[in-house]
């Protein structure tokens, strides 16, 4: 008995839904104007929102894979990093290795150097550094065996690569470095790398000779055990007394939540706009709809009233925002584009702009509903008692 209620409920709810929506559209077609209108507003005021919402997740993005790739990370802490020379830093990561639990020793350094192309000349930082530390950050394994076999290779940074590099593939190409030429192997696209890199073992151009500033040390454990713990900071500690070590993944929290402080102010403002925007929109609706007296007088004569009003008003509004936002993807390709010249990254895969109609969609469904329902039709009412 309770299934063909059930079946009858859907059935009269699928024909009243269909039904608005025929009439909604009907009214958008009748008021081609005015539809124009509210979707060219719409397409203006969602722009924004949704070019600050691609941004704010490519950051992430971003910020994530800069990030050290796997677990069990440990700093040195600065003094131990300051006294560290580099003949002592390999002697450090032979002792390292020998104690079970440890996975690796990375370690580097950078100094400014005046690098030069056949284009240009400009004042670089390098950096030098071992295998493990550019394994840490995820660079391939087989483009370091390339650093590995060639001394006359470096890594540059996709910025170096403008700068020294413009409009050429820079693969292959030759620069000159403290008195040194040397080819461009690959151009990172790893997040954590920010400089150009050489290997620390690159006997061309020896950090022994330059000296550049030692500014990271990090150890990886397989799993976090205290006796191993103890035993890494003892061999630590003969080099440095002051030598300590601090969690990689107490770092990673702080500076992503400092990263999510602003993700999220942009989120809010984001949404509040798009509220605003609706509110608007709803209030455009109703004077429309208020205009419209001899429709609705027919609907009030055959029983039609004010959920009548309310149910069409949801139905526009939802088809207007849909439309918009498909009218609106050409706009923010362009705009991703235009950004990309200035370094502004906005992330349009397939999952984040589906994420952001979700998002919207979902906005208009749940306060449009509460704010249709909130509103005065007196004068719409007199309207329809009058004729």
């Amino acid at each position: 008995m309770i299934i063909p209620v059930i079946i009858a409920i859907i059935w009269k709810m699928k024909n009243l839904l269909y039904y608005e929506f025929r009439s909604a559209m009907q009214s958008i077609v009748r008021n081609k104007v005015f539809s124009i209108v509210i979707i060219v507003v719409l397409v203006a005021a969602m722009l924004f929102p949704s070019a600050t919402l691609m941004n704010v997740y490519s950051n992430y993005q971003d910020q994530q894979s800069s990030f050290y790739q796997g677990e069990n990370y440990y700093l040195l802490n600065e003094d131990g990093i300051s006294t560290l020379s580099w003949a002592n830093a390999r002697g450090l990561h032979q002792k390292l290795l020998e104690i079970e639990g440890v996975l690796g020793f990375g370690y580097g350094g950078n100094t400014a150097v005046q690098v030069f192309s056949k284009y240009t000349v400009e004042e670089l930082p390098v950096r030098w550094a071992n295998e493990d530390l550019l394994l840490f950050e995820g660079v391939d394994k087989e483009k370091l065996r390339v650093l590995q076999t060639h001394s006359d290779r470096i890594h540059i940074t996709p910025k170096t690569a403008e700068k020294l590099l413009p409009a050429i593939h820079p693969q292959g190409e030759a620069l000159e470095l403290l008195g040194e030429s040397l080819l461009v192997e690959e151009v990172y696209h790893e997040k954590a790398v920010r400089f150009d890199t050489l290997l620390e073992s690159n006997m061309l151009v020896s950090p022994d000779n330059v000296s550049p500033t030692m500014t990271t040390a990090v150890i990886q454990f397989s799993s976090f055990s205290q006796s191993v713990y103890d035993e890494v900071l003892d061999v630590l500690k003969s080099y440095n007394p002051d030598a300590s070590l601090s969690s990689y993944e107490a770092f990673k929290a702080e500076e992503m939540a400092q990263a999510n402080k602003s993700h999220a102010i942009a989120i809010v403002l984001c949404i509040l706009l798009w509220l605003f925007t609706l509110v608007n929109i709803i209030s455009l609706l109703v004077y429309k709809f208020e205009r419209d007296h001899l429709k609705w007088s027919l609907m009030f004569v055959f029983g039609g009233g004010k959920r009548s009003v309310y149910r069409q008003i949801y139905v526009e509004l939802f088809v207007y925002t849909f439309c918009a936002y498909i009218l609106m993807l050409p706009l923010l390709y362009v705009l991703k584009l235009v950004m990309e010249q200035v370094n502004i990254p906005l992330d349009m895969s397939l999952s984040v702009v589906s994420g952001i109609i979700a998002i919207a969609m979902g906005i208009t469904i749940i306060f449009g509903y509460i704010w249709i329902r909130s509103i005065d039709l007196r004068n719409l009412h007199k309207e329809l008692h009058f004729h």
